[in-house]
């Protein structure tokens, strides 16, 4: 937020790049693809001498152009633009591989072009991504544009290079005006939304989701077992106690038979038991069981944090 340099842009997409290879994938299975929103502006507006007010139908023909087959494609432009030098131009856009092939393929390039500042702006970043050693993960496409209008400037969406997962994984661009909307003070952004299906599915098709993370560790879980329902509220402000304290908390709703929840928390590798009963809520007390010393003790309730801490501390790396 407030950054109003490309370095923003930058930033972003480092990250992006870094959660993908902290997985293990490379640019041959992932790609960054990205535009320029001024950049296509000035296009239809210099080259294709397209009216602002259309401006936003170009917007939309791009962003479909990858959903529909070829012959669906044609229709729909020739639907919108019945301009035929308007129509090839559209075509010229969205074939384009890369910002020199796009102007390669118009004649009489107008000087306002090349000092617009969606040109300059996406010169600039291409640059800073050679430099930064980013550009292997990136390719610049002109039909992503991103359909929300609140994005000014760079816009990006993050696929699969491969044909199992074709829906965006990341998406997002620069939004300078979206703040104007809650208050006088104008202040730019830039941002990405994560679809964490998407990335799961991605991680899944190339064996990349680690080991360590498909087995949960719920050693610093607390579990609280009941006795019966009637203490459930009391069990619920022990929860919250827990919580509080930044502890994850599994509470055993079912109320089977003591040795059953033991054998249950025992499985999940659970090093704290509480075990609440009428007894325990009548007094304010707890009794708390060391699962791996298997001993259990009564203590007060204000007396529990400190306890916990204190088998955490001593049998933690155990």
């Amino acid at each position: 937020m407030g950054e109003n340099s490309l370095y923003g842009e930058l930033e972003i997409f480092n990250i992006i790049v870094d959660i993908f290879t902290e997985f293990g994938a490379t640019s041959e299975q992932f790609q960054i693809y990205y535009n320029n929103r001024r950049f296509i502006d000035v296009i239809c507006e210099s080259l294709l001498n397209i009216s602002q007010e259309k401006i936003p139908m170009v917007y939309k023909i791009l962003d479909k152009s990858d959903k529909m087959e070829e012959s669906e494609f044609e229709k729909f432009v020739i639907e919108n633009f019945q301009n035929e030098s308007i129509i090839q131009g559209i075509f010229k856009l969205k074939d384009s591989k890369s910002v020199e092939d796009l102007l390669s393929k118009f004649d009489n390039i107008p000087e306002d072009l090349y000092n617009s500042d969606g040109y300059i702006e996406l010169v600039n970043f291409q640059n800073l991504l050679k430099e930064t050693g980013l550009s292997d993960y990136c390719t610049f496409s002109p039909s992503v544009v991103r359909g929300l209008d609140y994005y000014t400037g760079i816009v990006f969406e993050v696929f699969d290079t491969g044909k199992d997962n074709i829906r965006s994984i990341f998406g997002g661009g620069r939004y300078d005006d979206l703040l104007s909307i809650f208050s006088d003070e104008k202040v730019s952004g830039i941002g990405f939304g994560m679809g964490v299906l998407m990335l799961s599915l991605f991680l899944k098709t190339y064996n990349l989701i680690p080991e360590e993370a498909s087995k949960k560790d719920y050693t610093d879980t607390i579990y609280i077992a009941l006795i019966n329902k009637e203490v459930s509220t009391y069990a619920i402000e022990l929860a919250q106690t827990m919580r509080a304290e930044d502890f994850a908390c599994i509470v055993d709703y079912t109320f089977k038979n003591l040795k059953n929840q033991l054998k249950k928390a025992n499985g999940l590798g659970v090093i704290i038991v509480l075990i609440v009963g009428p007894e325990e809520m009548g007094e304010n007390k707890v009794t708390i069981k060391n699962m791996i010393s298997e001993e259990q003790k009564s203590v007060d309730f204000e007396d529990l944090i400190d306890e916990i801490y204190f088998i955490i501390d001593k049998f933690g790396e155990s």
